[in-house]
């Protein structure tokens, strides 16, 4: 995995956490494709003070056009360093 900051970012900070392995979507996940987002998720965590995640943080994965998908390759979008809108 790694974690990169987002080219186009939607908040003062904005981080990709992006799978070495390819799959698209969450429904091409098996149990053993599971561990890779669980590792991710393990990353984050253990990342999110060093990333300036210190007040909180949102997490976010777009999934199909709806969603507003662009990249067709999971990644997880990590938003904060700031007050977020409500949903």
């Amino acid at each position: 995995m790694i974690v990169i900051r987002d080219v186009e970012p939607k908040a003062k900070l904005h981080y990709l956490c992006i799978p070495k392995e390819h799959f698209a979507h969450l429904t091409e996940m098996d149990g053993a494709r599971a561990e890779t987002l669980k590792e991710c998720f393990l990353k984050i965590a253990e990342l999110k003070d060093k990333l300036g995640f210190e007040n909180g943080y949102r997490v976010v994965i777009n999934q199909g056009d709806d969603a507003g998908q662009t990249v067709h390759h999971l990644h997880i979008h990590l938003l904060g360093g700031e007050p977020l809108k409500d949903l």
